[in-house]
């Protein structure tokens, strides 16, 4: 990794596996197509979904819920 300019890979406990995953999760963010993502991942639409699918639902719902507090008698603006 220190030949891609990350000097701190131990410290931060990268693995060149957790810069794959990054790297799929960055274009999930971006709307890019599951199929595109597969081809460059060279793994099958179905992996990305079940994969990350669930990460993309979460991100989406943050993002939804940003300004939002949710106690027990509902949701509450901010």
């Amino acid at each position: 990794m220190e030949g891609i300019g990350i000097d701190d890979y131990v410290e931060r406990k990268l693995t060149w596996y957790s810069l794959r995953h990054f790297a799929i999760t960055c274009r999930i963010r971006s709307d890019v197509s599951h199929l595109d993502i597969s081809h460059f991942a060279g793994t099958s639409v179905s992996n990305i979904e079940s994969i990350y699918g669930h990460w993309d639902d979460a991100m989406k719902r943050t993002a939804a819920m940003k300004n939002f507090a949710i106690d027990k008698s509902g949701i509450i603006v901010r």
